[in-house]
């Protein structure tokens, strides 16, 4: 499964560096998810009017869309039983509010409830989402002490990884099986992760391309990607000789 592009580019490499990766909002405003299920709507009369809809190639993303008779800003607070309240909020004031929301947690309900940023006389309104199962692979992670002065909060974003195969060293070809990128929230819970057909290396790698995407690393190529999994650039790095297992995004976009 892929959630590839028609409309991506494949653009040289020609510089390589060494960076660290960073974790980034664990919430993002954007581009909705490539293909749309499991929708519920609610409305109020009068007022506001929210759509929530899980996207099956993206078990963790939903799309949120937040529509008004009048413009407005909106405030979404994103809740389940067994998470704290996340607020997102898009301020500018207009009819429809397309967000995406990334960085929920497997098999969970979730409510949404949108209010409005401007006009108290708008009655907030809710619905709810329901979020897939994880892949056969999906890891376990165990946080075992939190560094000091890091948030832990639902806001507090998310760390991304890549995953190797315990043989993969020894034998080049024995490489997970299913997703390789991954990312967890401050408690340790897959709250992300990236489906590709690519082949990666024996070390992947994943980190903050520095514009609010991510950098994925594959064996011949490196794909700039956004949070609800859309690829929107790829690099093509067989032609580089030797390159190993860093680069960073230039300003003109190589």
């Amino acid at each position: 499964m892929s959630t590839r592009t028609s409309s991506r580019r494949r653009i040289p490499a020609l510089t390589l560096a060494l960076a660290v990766a960073a974790p980034l909002a664990a919430c993002s405003a954007g581009d909705p998810p490539a293909a749309d299920t499991t929708t519920a709507t609610t409305s109020a009369d009068g007022g506001l009017e929210v759509t929530v809809t899980q996207n099956p190639d993206q078990a963790l993303v939903a799309r949120v869309e937040v529509t008004a008779e009048t413009p407005t800003g909106v405030e979404l607070s994103v809740t389940s039983d067994d998470t704290e309240s996340r607020t997102i909020t898009s301020s500018e004031a207009a009819t429809t509010h397309d967000l995406t929301v990334v960085g929920l947690r497997a098999d969970t309900e979730y409510t949404v409830e949108a209010s409005s940023t401007d006009d108290a006389a708008l009655e907030p309104v809710s619905s709810s989402v329901v979020t897939g199962a994880l892949p056969s692979n999906a890891p376990s992670a165990e946080v075992v002490e939190a560094a000091q002065g890091v948030e832990t909060g639902p806001d507090a974003g998310i760390t991304f990884f890549g995953l190797t195969a315990p043989g993969s060293y020894e034998d080049p070809t024995d490489l997970p099986d299913g997703p390789v990128f991954w990312g967890v929230d401050p408690q340790g819970e897959v709250v992300w992760y990236l489906d590709s057909d690519e082949t990666t290396n024996r070390a992947p790698l994943i980190r903050d391309g520095g514009d609010g995407t991510l950098l994925a690393f594959f064996e011949d190529s490196i794909d700039r990607v956004t949070l609800a999994g859309e690829v929107l650039e790829t690099y093509d790095m067989g032609a580089v000789d030797g390159w190993h297992h860093d680069a960073f995004l230039l300003p003109g976009g190589g």
